[in-house]
């Protein structure tokens, strides 16, 4: 039997059913959804990082790109301009430059910076674009106190939804950081080629702390949005590992994977230390324990 579906995003709520559903009672059928849902991943973008926990170079964070956290419910681009505002839903991050104005100016501020730059020099200054725009350099090891959980709650708030365009943050962590570097690099004809990832632990201190590989002369490198900001860690190197928090490092700065590196949990800020309008946004955000 063939079947026919009319979009990708129809696709990928099928193909999740006969792979999940029902159809898993199908053993083939199963696998053959599996296989094709993980090829329509790496042509979509949205689908590639729910599915596959990755964007590659070669998937285009394209106009009406969204991310959703991996392993939540996946919804469509229309569903996801539906959503209202909840105590705790994780953002959703939308980047669509065609009608957002602001995110479309930082693509043309990204591309300036860009044009006849080394890609060394690019990458360094499209990190450091994206770290001054997100709160700045943290130290490694104050990491631990830092929190893009009042900035997350009062985007929400300003946006009314949990699903918010990516321009309205004005604080983030590493999930944050990588994914606006991915879709600066994609927009701005980057000299480079720039994949998205996060981690693969799947409990722990550092549950989906993300990052941005590039590669550049056919070496791979890993871009430090957050500490050494600008710095290029060459893949599986000793900093590359202390940076992504694998091998060795992986319980280092533990309390700013939930706090800095996953999408916020409203809850964070009961500590949040720089949030300046604390008790409106404890007041708004934060249900009753």
């Amino acid at each position: 039997a063939t079947l026919t579906f009319c979009s990708p995003l129809s696709a990928v709520h099928r193909l999740d059913a006969l792979r999940t559903g029902a159809g898993a009672l199908d053993a083939a059928a199963a696998g053959a959804a599996s296989s094709a849902l993980r090829q329509l991943a790496l042509h979509h973008a949205p689908t590639s990082l729910w599915l596959l926990r990755s964007i590659s170079a070669r998937a285009r964070t394209r106009e009406g790109f969204y991310a959703l956290l991996p392993g939540v419910l996946f919804r469509s681009a229309k569903e996801v301009a539906a959503l209202g505002r909840t105590d705790e839903g994780h953002e959703v991050l939308t980047a669509s430059p065609a009608s957002d104005a602001e995110l479309h100016q930082l693509i043309a501020r990204a591309s300036g910076l860009l044009v006849a730059a080394e890609p060394k020099d690019a990458a360094r200054a499209l990190a450091e674009l994206v770290a001054t725009r997100l709160g700045g350099a943290v130290a490694y090891e104050a990491y631990d106190h830092f929190s893009a959980a009042a900035a997350v709650c009062s985007a929400k708030l300003a946006f009314g939804s949990d699903s918010i365009p990516i321009t309205r943050l004005l604080r983030g962590g590493a999930w944050h950081r990588a994914l606006l570097f991915k879709v600066l690099a994609d927009h701005a004809a980057a000299p480079f080629a720039a994949a998205f990832a996060v981690g693969s632990r799947a409990r722990g201190a550092h549950v989906g702390h993300a990052y941005n590989k590039i590669v550049i002369d056919g070496e791979s490198f890993v871009v430090d949005l957050l500490h050494e900001v600008g710095a290029l860690y060459p893949l599986d190197s000793d900093l590359c590992d202390k940076y992504r928090r694998v091998g060795g490092h992986a319980f280092s700065s533990l309390a700013s994977s939930h706090r800095g590196m996953v999408p916020a949990d409203p809850r964070d800020l009961w500590g949040e230390r720089a949030n300046t309008r604390g008790k409106l946004v404890k007041a708004l955000c934060i249900p009753a324990l």
